[in-house]
């Protein structure tokens, strides 16, 4: 599911959650592992079953979860987050 095109330009691969330690471990296999060159972290999807727990669009009201996802994330990937 996150294998790389042999004719993609860009590999990107969208990540779902709320703890910043996971989606830290996510990034860093999917650029290490699946060489993803942008990684998107899902903080739109309004559907209850994901924001009830805490994800989703519901992620950036828990105001100390983006700062962490951000700084896990960036440490790890090949570039720092915008």
């Amino acid at each position: 599911m996150v294998a790389r095109e042999p004719d993609a330009a860009t590999h990107s691969i969208q990540l779902s959650g709320v703890d910043s330690a996971v989606v830290g471990s996510a990034v860093s296999i999917v650029v290490e592992e699946y060489g993803a060159d942008h990684v998107d972290l899902n903080m739109g999807c309004p559907v209850p079953k994901v924001t009830k727990l805490g994800a989703g669009a519901a992620l950036p009201v828990a105001s100390h979860a983006v700062p962490q996802h951000r700084a896990r994330g960036g440490a790890r990937g090949r570039s720092s987050c915008p």
